[in-house]
């Protein structure tokens, strides 16, 4: 059985961006992925890797555990 995870939207999205007065377009920039790919990270389109994951963590300056808090298992 695969553990598909997907971070917590709320968190991840709109929470942790707004926290550092960011928009889709300007974590984009920071992180160095289009906003493009942002978006589809925020709708649970697409997984970023763990290099993107540990940018994301350094530019949102949060843990894994806020990143993460809340995910959905399935």
């Amino acid at each position: 059985m695969a553990l598909i995870v997907t971070l917590n939207r709320r968190a991840s999205s709109a929470a942790l961006r707004a926290r550092r007065d960011l928009t889709q377009e300007g974590l984009a920039e920071k992180v160095g992925v289009s906003a493009r790919y942002i978006q589809n990270v925020e709708a649970g389109d697409n997984f970023p890797s763990l290099p993107t994951l540990v940018r994301l963590c350094a530019v949102l300056r949060c843990d894994w555990n806020e990143l993460f808090a809340g995910c959905d298992k399935d």
